[in-house]
Order: structure tokens, then C-alpha cells, then sequence
């Protein structure tokens, strides 16, 4: 039950952080919903497993470690993001 409480916790950390980018840097968050949520949450996954096991640092909540999974989240995010203008970039040079 814990781990299914983690996924849920997981997916409202990805909808916040994603909803705080749109008013925060509306250019660079990704226009599709789904595939940014869907990115935000493997990123958040992601940084909570590399966090639990290499250094267990920050706060653990239904076995999520929080401070990795915001930042994990937030790169993969953003990173999906910039993948149209690098593409751009990458293209013209």
C-alpha cells in the first residue's frame, strides 16, 4: 500500500511542479500535458531510486525521497522542454 501511496505522491509532486513551471517559464514547459507529466514523473522516479540507493539524503515519505524526486523531476521536465530549441540549434550549426 505504501508503494502505491509513493506513485500517487509521485504524480502530485509531477502535476505541482509542472503547473508552477507554466507560470514560471511558460517557453520552455512542453505543450502536450500528458507527455510532460508522463516525462515529469519518470524523472521524479528516476531521482527517487538513484537517491535511495546511493546517498538516502532528504526526507523520505511513503518511500519517495522527496528532495531527489523534485529535482529529478524538474530536469527531465525542462530538459524535454529545451529538446526543440537544441534541436534548432544543433540543426543550424
Amino acid at each position: 500500500m505504501e508503494v502505491f501511496a509513493g506513485l500517487l505522491l509521485l504524480l502530485f509532486l509531477v502535476i505541482i511542479i509542472r503547473r508552477m513551471g507554466n507560470r514560471l517559464i511558460p517557453l520552455v514547459m512542453p505543450e502536450s500535458r500528458l507527455k510532460s507529466i508522463g516525462v515529469g514523473f519518470g524523472g521524479a522516479l528516476i531521482g527517487s531510486l538513484v537517491d535511495r540507493f546511493t546517498l538516502k539524503g532528504g526526507p523520505e515519505v511513503w518511500e519517495v525521497y522527496l528532495a531527489a524526486s523534485i529535482v529529478g523531476c524538474i530536469l527531465f521536465t525542462i530538459g524535454y522542454g529545451l529538446l526543440p530549441f537544441v534541436k534548432i540549434a544543433v540543426g543550424r550549426a
